[in-house]
């Protein structure tokens, strides 16, 4: 990870995230790297958590993950729904995933106190699978 050291609020702003971009399009191709490639590591996802419930004008984090694999920023949901900094990222996902040859929804398997685990470490299943809408919220 890349990290910019908090000035102001200049970690919020469009030069902030045009840098980061060029600096992770730089140790990209330094490592060899090409698109198409899944890439990890390089900026805090926001996720789904079974936190979402109780939280709904929040954005969870987690990620931006070191060499070894330790995550830089462990499940946080600190954050308002709209805050924003160059470390986000979104990792867009299919809504199907493949069990024992079967395509099921992910918010299915998500919400199941049992097959969640196929997929999250959480203790518990995630009952709201989306961020929503302000306009859905009321």
């Amino acid at each position: 990870p890349f990290f910019y050291k908090p000035v102001g609020n200049q970690n919020e702003s469009v030069e902030k995230f045009v840098d980061h971009n060029n600096q992770i399009e730089l140790q990209k191709k330094e490592a060899g790297g090409q698109n198409g490639q899944l890439i990890a590591g390089i900026k805090k996802d926001i996720i789904l958590s079974h936190q979402l419930s109780d939280l709904s004008n929040k954005v969870i984090i987690y990620g931006w993950h070191q060499l070894d694999g330790k995550p830089i920023q462990p499940v946080y949901a600190g954050h308002v729904d709209w805050y924003v900094d160059y470390s986000h990222g979104i990792r867009l996902i299919s809504q199907l995933v493949k069990v024992d040859g079967k395509e099921i929804p992910i918010s299915r398997i998500l919400s199941d106190p049992i097959l969640f685990k196929l997929i999250s470490d959480e203790e518990e299943p995630v009952l709201q699978t989306r961020y929503l809408e302000k306009n859905s919220q009321q």
